[in-house]
């Protein structure tokens, strides 16, 4: 009876935490899996939409956390730290498929740079790779994570090491033996670097419109119509990258 009830606690607990993507929690998503409660310990498996999701440590520590403490409120990730996870996941892809032919045998580093060119990275290991990727790239030099292992700062280069890490792998034998198949990221990069970017600009939008809300409530009287005109732009640019992900925004 002890055990069931501690179930059902950290059931609970568990369904505070939300995908910040789908908006929904994690166990109605179905994504916890094989819990386990006894009097020593809790296990669980958390089912990921994919292997190589950007947030998968952030959703990981966030229910490690979840499940040692009684649910109280809904646990939203911050802002500030999906920002930081999608930067990364561009910034790898970045540094994985630099060169490698996308649509109309455009490298991917020229797609990623026309595509973010307005974009301010807010990681700092991010932000340095990067500009020293376009600042590269007008010098016609070619730039990859080599480059970057080779001749970057001690902590580019470990922030590089970290980053290129293969975040799973299913050896050639599994697949054969079991026949289990895996769609590998490179076949499908250019897809996957325009959802990534898609989701960076997404977050950029909402922390700016958190901004603005902020800024509006402190806004003197005369001042308010336009931070009200500026949440509307904000607003109808959030709902038009949302779409394109297949997301609801709520007005």
């Amino acid at each position: 009876m002890i055990t069931l009830l501690r179930t059902e606690k950290i059931t609970a607990a568990l369904g505070t935490v939300q995908d910040p993507d789908l908006k929904k929690d994690l166990v109605t998503l179905g994504m916890i899996k094989d819990l386990q409660v006894n009097a020593l310990q809790v296990q669980f498996t958390l089912q990921l939409t994919t292997p190589a999701c950007p947030l998968k440590e952030m959703l990981k520590k966030a229910c490690i956390a979840t499940s040692r403490t009684s649910p109280a409120r809904t646990k939203k990730l911050k802002l500030s730290d999906t920002i930081a996870a999608y930067e990364k996941e561009v910034v790898r892809m970045l540094l994985h498929y630099s060169t490698m032919p996308i649509q109309d045998n455009i490298p991917l580093y020229e797609y990623l740079l026309c595509e973010l060119q307005d974009v301010t990275f807010h990681t700092p290991a991010c932000k340095a790779i990067f500009e020293q990727f376009k600042n590269r790239h007008k010098q016609k030099k070619a730039t990859d994570a080599d480059y970057f292992i080779r001749h970057g700062e001690e902590t580019i280069k470990k922030f590089v090491i970290d980053l290129m890490a293969a975040p799973y792998a299913i050896s050639d034998q599994w697949q054969e033996r079991y026949q289990i198949y895996v769609t590998k990221e490179e076949d499908n990069v250019q897809q996957a670097a325009f959802e990534n970017i898609l989701r960076l600009k997404l977050r950029l939008i909402q922390q700016l419109i958190q901004e603005n809300t902020q800024a509006f409530k402190k806004a003197n009287e005369g001042e308010e119509d336009h931070f009200l005109k500026v949440h509307e732009v904000l607003k109808k640019s959030e709902m038009e990258i949302a779409q394109q992900l297949g997301m609801v925004i709520t007005q």
